[in-house]
């Protein structure tokens, strides 16, 4: 009878905490930070220069909907999207990443550099580079 009691303690014991991760994961929301950057000597055509940067997606592991990153960005109204690597959760979360990635620099240029998930998950560098050039964009490589 205790193992019994015991198998049913640990299914109900995962159940909640699958329930918690899920609300958990629901209940987050993107946090914005605007900042007002004054760069003495800066070229008149950058002055007023809006940028946006965005990194971590984790393509696959997501904890708002694409609509929701979307609409963010959209929202900054960048004139310029950076991009700090780390865009795919796993590696059959590739070709989401790209598909991420071409709709973030659809309506701006984006900029990116490979994360480590980038080398992990052996992304194609170069259709990352070509995705992001489709908007003006690419992947800036050291």
């Amino acid at each position: 009878m205790i193992p019994v009691v015991a198998a049913v303690a640990a299914v109900l014991a995962l159940v909640g905490l699958i329930a918690w991760a899920l609300s958990r994961a629901r209940t987050r929301r993107i946090r914005t930070t605007r900042l007002r950057l004054v760069i003495p000597g800066l070229p008149a055509p950058l002055q007023g220069l809006r940028l946006a940067y965005v990194c971590d997606l984790h393509e696959g592991m997501l904890c708002v909907t694409r609509e929701e990153l979307l609409s963010a960005v959209d929202a900054a109204a960048p004139d310029l999207l950076l991009l700090g690597g780390d865009y795919a959760a796993s590696s059959r979360d590739r070709g989401d990443a790209l598909s991420l990635l071409a709709a973030l620099g659809a309506k701006r240029p984006a900029f990116g550099v490979p994360g480590n998930t980038e080398h992990y998950f052996r992304l194609d560098l170069g259709a990352l580079d070509e995705t992001l050039a489709q908007g003006g964009g690419g992947l800036l490589v050291n």
